[in-house]
């Protein structure tokens, strides 16, 4: 179930699947050019390493428990979202 997320708690490992077991995210990141792909895993190490003390240009409250994770890479602004269930972070949508 998604809680209420507070600056500078915890977060382990991303999760990469959906319910149904798919992973829209991981297929996401696959398919960018190599550069914004390692840009994007670098913004969710740094969300794993330091929860949610990142700059507001790296993370931004979207509503109660729903984050946007704001990597950018050679001008264009890539966006993953995400809630935090039980200590971990789940990406669920992406653009």
């Amino acid at each position: 179930m998604l809680h209420e997320i507070h600056e500078g708690e915890a977060v382990h490992h991303p999760v990469l699947c959906d319910i149904g077991g798919t992973e829209p995210v991981r297929e996401f990141l696959r398919d960018l050019p190599k550069g914004a792909r390692v840009k994007c895993g670098e913004y969710m190490q740094r969300l794993e390493w330091r929860g949610f003390a990142l700059a507001a240009s790296h993370l931004k409250k979207l509503s109660g428990s729903i984050w946007e994770l704001r990597p950018e890479y050679d001008g264009i602004e890539y966006r993953l979202y995400f809630g935090v269930v039980d200590g971990e972070a789940v990406l669920s949508m992406r653009s």
